[in-house]
């Protein structure tokens, strides 16, 4: 079985790899462009797919759907933590930026374990929005104390190693805060699928192929605000729980 995972996972690199690189060449001549609104709509669709799919599996979860949820799902959280190293290079208050996200993220604990996790036991550290809130920590703290950047990194990845997209989380975040982050973004995006499917050698583990829809997304950023609000600007992170609650009540109602 391992064997013909590899396989596979091998003939999945000789084929997105030259996909990719063709995407990346056209991309950089298209006049075409994308900024931060449209990212967030991008990630908030992804997300309730994912989400709806999750929390609606026990009425219906076939395989193929099964596999496009959890494909659309990868593309959220990149898009997330691209958008927070973002804002943070743009904010003036980073305090203020990481006491909001907490906020948020406090916001959502119960909701998240309501729509997601009821069958486990309440973990206060279980949502992305906690992930975010202290990737953004490391990155104030890369900033002041360069020199244990690392150290930081690993810090922040055992801290959420039990929240929403655990350790991977922070790093993504760090990739993200990178001169050349698309460049590091596009190569961890294709290795990181196929080097876990090579340790688990199950077949919805190809579903984190997901991520490389995110590269394109970052090559289209013009690095603008797009439409920008109050609203909009809490929104998109109290969409987050909001939409968990709505979904999880509709499950339970129909």
């Amino acid at each position: 079985m391992k064997r013909k995972a590899k396989l596979v996972a091998i003939q999945v690199v000789h084929i997105v790899v030259p996909i990719m690189f063709q995407i990346s060449n056209k991309l950089n001549t298209n006049n075409h462009r994308i900024n931060a609104f449209h990212l967030k709509i991008i990630a908030i669709v992804a997300m309730t797919i994912n989400h709806a799919g999750y929390i609606f599996s026990d009425r219906f979860n076939p395989l193929w759907w099964e596999a496009i949820y959890l494909t659309v799902g990868k593309i959220t959280f990149p898009v997330m933590a691209f958008l927070l190293v973002e804002g943070y290079k743009y904010t003036r208050d980073k305090w203020k930026y990481l006491l909001r996200m907490l906020l948020y993220a406090l916001l959502a604990i119960y909701p998240f374990h309501f729509a997601l996790r009821s069958n486990q036991d309440l973990y206060l550290f279980n949502n992305v929005l906690f992930t975010l809130a202290v990737g953004l920590l490391m990155l104030m703290a890369i900033d002041k104390w360069g020199k244990l950047k690392y150290l930081f990194v690993v810090a922040a990845s055992i801290i959420t190693l039990f929240s929403d997209w655990g350790i991977s989380g922070t790093l993504i975040i760090y990739l993200m805060s990178l001169k050349n982050k698309k460049e590091f973004w596009a190569l961890f995006s294709l290795l990181f699928p196929i080097v876990y499917f090579f340790q688990t050698s199950r077949w919805m583990d190809l579903t984190y192929l997901g991520l490389i829809f995110t590269v394109p997304l970052f090559y289209l950023y013009d690095g603008t605000k797009g439409y920008s609000s109050k609203w909009m600007k809490h929104g998109f992170y109290l969409y987050y729980p909001l939409h968990l609650l709505v979904l999880k009540l509709i499950s339970l109602i129909i």
